[in-house]
């Protein structure tokens, strides 16, 4: 994994990126369901370095480890103890572009490594919904480097940013346009 210095990050090397808590330590968050000041630690002081590094407040996380390391406790407590609201999950992918039916548990429909992505963003591209869909592809950074899949990437934002009837979104300006519809849990 690359890792940036905060001066290094200040440069603006992250501009246009939506970055999110991951936890200061990756812990299976589930561990600290009896803990919840060790869980706002770890979560709402990485939110707290994103803010102070970044200069916005997160409103959204990846499950450390996978959704697999939370509870129902973990997820409630978060909401209560942070200003968290969304959180991919990691464990699953859904293969199709229905909406999420909570934000704290976000499945993808795939992760840009797969070798189905080009299919789906095919059949994304064909949709004629009468509701609203979404093709959410995650991806680590560190393997764009290891599995040399930049061209990919490259070429599903071309494909998606130059569909007449498809809006290009953050996960954060997913959230906002939606939170009043979908719960966070």
């Amino acid at each position: 994994h690359i890792r940036f210095t905060e001066e290094e990050i200040k440069t603006g090397i992250y501009d246009g990126f939506d970055v999110q808590v991951h936890t200061l330590h990756h812990p299976c968050l589930v561990w600290y369901d009896g803990q919840p000041e060790k869980l706002k630690e770890e979560v709402g002081g990485d939110a707290d370095n994103i803010k102070r590094i970044f200069g916005y407040a997160p409103v959204g996380m990846s499950w450390p480890g996978s959704e697999l390391n939370a509870s129902e406790t973990t997820i409630k407590k978060i909401i209560e103890l942070t200003d968290i609201r969304y959180s991919r999950c990691a464990a699953h992918h859904t293969h199709d572009f229905s909406l999420p039916k909570q934000f704290m548990l976000w499945y993808p429909s795939c992760s840009l490594s797969e070798d189905c992505v080009d299919k789906l963003a095919d059949d994304f591209l064909a949709l004629k919904p009468e509701h609203d869909a979404v093709f959410y592809v995650w991806n680590h950074a560190y393997e764009l480097d290891a599995y040399h899949t930049y061209g990919r990437l490259e070429n599903l934002i071309k494909r998606m940013s130059g569909a007449e009837d498809v809006t290009c979104v953050s996960n954060t300006e997913f959230y906002e346009l939606f939170k009043d519809d979908i719960p966070a849990y």
